[in-house]
């Protein structure tokens, strides 16, 4: 009876310290950046419904941080980049940015064999440089 109560005691013991660090072990893993992918059908400005997902739980990592940018990469080229720049930051305009932004960038013209369309984003609680030739299809300040 006495080794049962000592272990029972020793193991409420063990969570009460175990409990604190493990509370905090979420908030050392929120705040860092983050970068993705999200894909779309060939002509597609749309978000499909994993696309929505992906976006929602990156950006959750990003609340309660101090500082967050959200900076969405398109392909210059494509007819569609503008709208599917959009599309994220409709998508993600339910969290708090200091800058929100689509920026357009130069791809290598490939086969459409090789690949389906895409637009890589970048969250952080990091100041990034604005793109090199500046141009911005959004940008929102806090």
């Amino acid at each position: 009876m006495f080794r049962t109560a000592a272990v029972a005691c020793i193991t409420a013991l063990m969570a009460s310290v175990a409990l604190p660090a493990a509370a905090e072990a979420p908030a050392q893993a929120t705040c860092a950046q983050t970068n993705f992918r999200v894909y779309f059908e060939p002509g597609a400005t749309s978000l499909n419904d994993m696309a929505m997902d992906t976006i929602n739980a990156a950006a959750r990592n990003m609340e309660g941080c101090a500082y967050a940018e959200l900076h969405v990469n398109v392909d210059a080229s494509s007819p569609y980049a503008a709208r599917r720049g959009q599309a994220v930051l409709a998508a993600a305009n339910g969290h708090e940015w200091d800058v929100a932004r689509v920026e357009p960038r130069m791809m290598t013209p490939v086969a459409y064999s090789s690949g389906p369309d895409f637009v890589d984003v970048v969250m952080t609680p990091d100041v990034l440089p604005v793109a090199p030739n500046g141009a911005n299809a959004a940008h929102v300040g806090a």
